[in-house]
């Protein structure tokens, strides 16, 4: 597939996963829509006029081709999505309510991407650069996204992160990472429901002390 190649390099790139939401819609009826919020960000800041990419990688089946089509039509860089012969990865939600979605996807296509295999100079056009959701939180793409925010930051680059809470994997576990990456972020997004899920407090303002 062909890629969309600006003149210049993107100010603004989302590193995480890009993913398929199945959401059911009756007793036999489902629907698929392109998902993951970092996805979704790198989307919304284009649409806002800035250069912007999303740094990921996708599967080669119809899963990742629809996300992939999505993306050169949102006129994300293409050059930063990696098409991957992996499994594609899946939020199925089952009920209505949110929190009762889960994943498929072992060993899925997001976990394989390489951020040496960005473009050259890429690094130096860049101002803003987020993480966040289950790109810092699933090995072994956590460890190397959480490694690539060190890097970026030491070199002056601007750090956004947003958790987007789930529950599990986001239990005591996490706490670490949650404090690696609100110490390099510049901003930080997050909900008072967010506060209380991280943690694990009934009155989020607890959270913020």
């Amino acid at each position: 597939m062909s890629a969309v190649l600006h003149a210049d390099l993107p100010q603004f790139i989302a590193f995480g996963e890009a993913l398929t939401e199945l959401t059911r819609t009756g007793p036999d009826r489902w629907r698929s829509a392109c998902g993951g919020a970092p996805w979704r960000l790198a989307v919304a800041m284009s649409a806002l006029g800035q250069l912007s990419a999303f740094g990921g990688a996708v599967s080669r089946d119809p899963f990742g081709a629809e996300i992939w089509l999505c993306s050169q039509e949102a006129n994300l860089d293409m050059r930063f999505i990696q098409q991957l012969p992996r499994p594609p990865l899946l939020a199925v939600v089952h009920e209505s309510d949110r929190p009762h979605d889960f994943l498929i996807g072992q060993d899925s296509a997001d976990l394989h991407f390489r951020p040496e295999g960005l473009p050259s100079g890429w690094t130096r056009a860049l101002r803003w650069a987020h993480f966040g959701s289950l790109g810092v939180v699933r090995e072994p793409l956590a460890a190397r996204l959480r490694a690539l925010a060190e890097a970026l930051k030491s070199e002056g680059r601007l750090i956004s992160y947003g958790p987007n809470f789930r529950a599990p994997p986001m239990d005591a576990s996490y706490d670490d990472t949650l404090e690696q990456m609100c110490r390099l972020a510049d901003v930080i997004s997050l909900s008072e429901q967010e506060l209380r899920g991280l943690f694990r407090v009934t009155d989020h303002r607890t959270g913020l002390a």
